[in-house]
């Protein structure tokens, strides 16, 4: 991976963090609790928009985090270097997907394995 490669694909991950941090949707504020009687069907509401605000919360953190990860290793030059193999992750799968960590052939083992016990376990009677 040539140093303008590397640069752009760190500008990429910034982007792509900043975007995460401001995301409008996780600015707004869970629905408060207040003394006033409230309907059942309401106080359902209001649950399950709570579940559904902390699910987006906890995927979006995990993204941050990723990211972040990302722009560590971009900066330690062990970024774009497949885990299992050790080959070097084409660059064009970078930009598609900056926090990957396998190469498209160490990915697809991967999944073939977790079809197959998951396969396995589904056949399985206990």
């Amino acid at each position: 991976m040539t140093y303008h490669e590397l640069e752009f694909l760190k500008n990429n991950i910034r982007e792509k963090l900043a975007k995460c941090i401001r995301d409008p949707k996780l600015s707004q504020k869970l629905s408060e609790n207040s003394d006033q009687p409230v309907e059942i069907v309401e106080r359902a509401q209001i649950a399950i928009e709570r579940d559904l605000y902390l699910t987006l919360r906890n995927r979006v953190d995990d993204r941050i985090t990723e990211l972040r990860e990302a722009l560590d290793h971009a900066d330690n030059h062990d970024f774009g270097i497949c885990l299992d193999c050790g080959d070097n992750i084409p660059v064009k799968r970078l930009m598609a997907q900056p926090t990957t960590k396998l190469c498209v052939e160490c990915q697809a083992e991967k999944e073939r394995k977790e079809r197959f016990l998951r396969d396995t376990a589904e056949d399985y009677e206990w």
